[in-house]
This record gives C-alpha cells, sequence and structure tokens, in this order.
C-alpha cells in the first residue's frame, strides 16, 4: 500500500468516526448506532481535519498512474467539503424546517 491509499483509508474512518450518520448512509460499518453532532464546533473540528489531510497529502509521494488520480479525487472531495463548510452550507443539516 502507497501513502495515498493509507491517507486514504484513514481519511475513510476518520471521516466515518466524525460523521456516523455519513458513514451509515454510504456503508461503512459499525457506527450505526451513533448520531452526528452537528453543532458548530464539531463542524469546525470536521473541516480542520479536512484541512489536515490535504496538507498531510501535500507532503506525500505519487508513485504512479493510481497514486495520482487518488491523490486527485481526494484534492476534490475535501477541497468540496470545505469550500461547502466555509459558506456555511453545514449549517443547513441542522434546519429545523428541512428536518
Amino acid at each position: 500500500m502507497t501513502e495515498i491509499f493509507d491517507l486514504a483509508d484513514r481519511i475513510v474512518e476518520g471521516s466515518a468516526d466524525a460523521d456516523p450518520i455519513m458513514a451509515t448512509y454510504v456503508g461503512v460499518p459499525g457506527r450505526d448506532h451513533l448520531l452526528t453532532d452537528y453543532s458548530v464546533p464539531a463542524s469546525d473540528a470536521r473541516a480542520e481535519q479536512a484541512r489536515g489531510w490535504l496538507a498531510e497529502l501535500d507532503g506525500l509521494t505519487v508513485t504512479g498512474e493510481p497514486d495520482r488520480v487518488a491523490a486527485a479525487v481526494i484534492r476534490e472531495r475535501l477541497g468540496s467539503r470545505l469550500a461547502m463548510h466555509d459558506v456555511g452550507e453545514h449549517l443547513r443539516d441542522i434546519n429545523v424546517l428541512g428536518g
């Protein structure tokens, strides 16, 4: 396993731990009995977690085409997550009228 794919595995597990509802939705096992903390501090912590992973990714060596593609996907997904957070889109999860 390469460094990029090791990071990808840690991102899946870390994301599942931080957002158990998302984990259940996408099929990551073991968190079906848990709920996601939608508070502002928890949302901010998830954003910081994503920023940390992006910083870590920047320091890793791409060792072939699979790594290049995986790194691009990680960058896009985490970048999108952060863009949504930075404009306040995560606050929709606590919309009383939509819930």
